[in-house]
């Protein structure tokens, strides 16, 4: 997808042993520089599943329950690891910030909407025709409210006890 506010993304990708490690975090884990300089190579990575829709949503289902859990654990007051330095380093400190300080405070199920607008209207994401509807519908939208609903049925005491919830 060209349009929507997803690319261009930027990740480490090539280190040498020793000089990158990777955050321990439930869901979007990075590797993080830790010595060394980084370089941007001008090169785009096509990062198309080989699957069906069936195993797609599968996937995310199950990331849905660990992005339930991330939020639970951050707006209870636990550690979001703001990563130090690396390539992405900027980047993901200010998209960890706005989900702390802004998208998690917006009520629940609205967010998704809002979200889906601003990716699918205000960046775009229309231009991407109909195969970035369908994907920004269940990236943005669907996948979203999934995540919501999870939370949802944690706090009803009804869902996976977060205990329960782990890294497949």
């Amino acid at each position: 997808m060209v349009y929507g506010g997803i690319s261009p993304a930027y990740s480490l990708r090539i280190w040498r042993p020793g000089s990158a490690f990777c955050e321990s975090r439930h869901l979007d884990e990075h590797m993080i520089l830790a010595k060394g300089r980084s370089c941007s190579l001008n090169v785009e990575i096509i990062d198309a599943p080989l699957t069906d829709l069936s195993v797609w949503i599968n996937k995310h289902n199950n990331y849905a329950s660990l992005e339930a859990l991330t939020e639970i654990e951050a707006t209870q007051g636990g550690d979001i690891q703001e990563p130090r330095g690396g390539v992405t380093g900027s980047t993901i400190r200010r998209v960890r910030w706005t989900k702390v300080n802004i998208y998690y405070k917006l009520p629940l199920f609205f967010r998704s909407f809002i979200y889906y607008i601003y990716r699918y209207i205000i960046r775009l994401g229309f231009l991407d025709g109909l195969e970035g509807f369908v994907f920004h519908f269940l990236h943005a939208l669907w996948y979203r409210i999934l995540v919501d609903s999870k939370i949802f049925e944690i706090r009803r005491g009804e869902g996976v006890p977060l205990k329960k919830i782990g890294k497949s």
